[in-house]
């Protein structure tokens, strides 16, 4: 049997404890890590988003979708937003593609492509590869591959650049 000064310091012990547990749980939530990776393949029966050919042609527009079993390998996304900026980003790429690829200069076999960064839009030698900065290649000339970055547009260039290099 205990005494009563145990009783007393055991006593003691738990409203200390007790105290820390409230501290606990009176404080506000922290948000959870979330990940950063918008693109993903996702579990079964989880809601997400992914992208579809438009019917018309026109580009590509976000779709809300449950996963099942035995999907596609295809890009899905956690928000709209995400998969909605992926399909501005690749109708762009196709933007620059559909563009005219020039005339060769003569004497130059080297091929052009239209490259950006988080700065800038450019054009650059095409090394037959695409990476990160890269967003179409296979211009004839460095004049074919500007004029291009003039008809579709920097400030949609740098966009999906920074889409497609995780930026924004």
């Amino acid at each position: 049997m205990i005494n009563k000064t145990d009783a007393l310091k055991r006593l003691d012990t738990l409203e200390a404890e007790a105290k820390e547990l409230r501290t606990i749980i009176d404080a506000p939530d922290e948000p959870q890590q979330e990940d950063k990776n918008d693109v993903f393949y996702p579990e079964v029966g989880g809601d997400y988003w992914v992208l579809k050919q438009s019917i018309c042609g026109s580009g590509w527009r976000a779709q809300e979708y449950t996963c099942c079993f035995n999907e596609p390998k295809q890009a899905y996304f956690r928000t709209e937003k995400a998969a909605s900026a992926y399909g501005e980003a690749f109708s762009t790429m196709l933007d620059l593609r559909a563009q005219p690829r020039g005339e060769r200069v003569k004497g130059d076999r080297r091929d052009y492509c239209v490259s950006a960064d988080e700065e800038d839009v450019y054009t650059d030698f095409w090394y037959g590869a695409y990476s990160n900065t890269v967003l179409s290649g296979g211009f004839n000339s460095d004049e074919a591959a500007g004029a291009a970055i003039e008809t579709v547009g920097k400030d949609s260039i740098t966009k999906a650049a920074k889409t497609l290099a995780r930026v924004e």
